[in-house]
């Protein structure tokens, strides 16, 4: 899933009075298990069999798109960490290949 496209897609379910402003916002379900899941949030909607998960636009919403995007970003930077050290690893005992290593000593 992505985050991005759960932002997009979320079905605004009610707005203020002068229709500028949003109050209410529904996603699937599964879009919530998912933004629950990478950002280790309580999902006190598991095991339910709703199709739609309503919230507060401003208070639960935008909070959870906000820290999935962190924790998005936190994920991947650990992979370039991981991968980084890896590299490194191989230099120090000579297990580039040729292609790598040109990457790697520029």
């Amino acid at each position: 899933m992505n985050i991005e496209a759960i932002y997009q897609n979320a079905e605004i379910t009610s707005t203020s009075v002068c229709g500028r402003h949003f109050n209410r916002v529904a996603i699937t379900s599964d879009e919530f298990a998912f933004l629950t899941e990478l950002t280790g949030a309580d999902n006190p909607y598991k095991g339910y069999g709703d199709d739609f998960i309503e919230m507060d636009y401003h208070g639960e919403f935008i909070p959870l798109i906000e820290n999935a995007r962190d924790a998005a970003f936190q994920r991947e930077e650990q992979k370039l960490i991981e991968q980084d050290e890896i590299t490194t690893w191989k230099a120090v005992n000579g297990l580039l290949e040729d292609e790598d290593e040109n990457y790697y000593h520029g």
